[in-house]
């Protein structure tokens, strides 16, 4: 799901390097109650680390969490383009919340 309207990548070459800020969900079945995390990996303002997504989102679910990975563009601290897009990504769940079948109690 883009945060802005453009085509999908793969996380492992173009994700890095995207324009495009985008988040996925990793949503449990059956449970519109557990609450949700949002995932923003890190990487120093330079990249975006992999294992600090998909991975950490997965092992939310598994310990009764729903997620979801925000893929941020990568730019300065000074920009703030990656703050902004965190913003947006909850925005963006907040008003999806329905849609995914969440109570909206979390």
């Amino acid at each position: 799901m883009f945060i802005l309207d453009k085509s999908e990548v793969s996380w492992e070459s173009e994700a890095l390097h995207q324009s495009c800020p985008s988040i996925t969900p990793y949503l449990l079945a059956d449970q519109p109650d557990a609450p949700l995390v949002l995932v923003i990996p890190g990487g120093g303002y330079q990249n975006r680390a992999y294992h600090e997504g998909e991975p950490v989102a997965l092992w939310l679910n598994k310990h009764g969490y729903h997620s979801c990975v925000l893929r941020y563009t990568v730019a300065s601290i000074e920009d703030q383009i990656s703050i902004h897009q965190g913003q947006d990504a909850i925005r963006m769940i907040r008003s999806n919340l329905q849609e995914w079948g969440f109570t909206g109690k979390h």
